[in-house]
């Protein structure tokens, strides 16, 4: 049994319920480990994560509870579970999924990220922000102008192009669609945290 904390990795993934959570964990795991079934109601109640061993280092990806907004029992509660999270992996990264409605940011996401955020401020170095499911034919100024909208939309945090990324809606049964991506993960950098993004890289690749 060994304590020494550069062996522990985590991906710890959070945000409101129904936008993608435990998908996008199954992606990246590379198997259906989470439940995602579509429902009008939260599927994952308690925090889940599956654990992998790469090399000597092992992974752990981190499911936590959907937050309702800013609900304060949820805030409460996921709270709780990250401070679990990075006590079992100190050098976690956090991934806060958002949602969107025909390309617009929901309201519902950012009140409950800049909640949980101010209850658990995260470490800059530590934080990516993903909108998910979206079209492929969007617009080219998309990107551009929704990074925009959440640096002036999110508080106590820096948004930049390095740790937002744009992840497509894809058909969940084509493999080929589900490489793609991976890949679009890959794309963002995390700044601060490069033993832990190569980790992910060996897991991705």
């Amino acid at each position: 049994m060994t304590n020494d904390d550069d062996d522990q990795h985590g991906l710890i993934i959070l945000g409101n319920s129904g936008v993608g959570k435990s998908f996008l964990g199954n992606i990246l795991l590379g198997r259906d480990a989470f439940v995602h079934d579509f429902s009008s109601s939260s599927v994952t109640h308690t925090t889940e994560f599956q654990e992998m061993e790469l090399g000597h280092d092992t992974l752990a990806i981190f499911n936590i509870p959907g937050l309702i907004e800013a609900e304060q029992e949820r805030i409460d509660l996921n709270k709780k579970e990250i401070d679990k999270a990075f006590a079992q992996r100190p050098n976690s990264i956090v991934m806060f999924v958002f949602g969107q409605q025909g390309g617009r940011m929901r309201e519902e996401d950012v009140v409950a990220f800049n909640a949980i955020n101010a209850a658990y401020p995260f470490r800059p170095e530590s934080l990516v922000l993903v909108v998910n499911g979206l079209p492929k034919d969007r617009p080219p100024k998309y990107e551009g102008t929704t990074l925009v909208l959440l640096q002036q939309l999110l508080t106590g945090v820096s948004v930049n192009s390095h740790n937002l990324c744009f992840l497509d809606q894809i058909d969940k049964k084509d493999v080929k669609e589900k490489q793609r991506l991976k890949e679009q993960l890959l794309q963002v950098r995390f700044q601060g945290s490069i033993r832990s993004y190569s980790i992910l890289m060996e897991l991705y690749n």
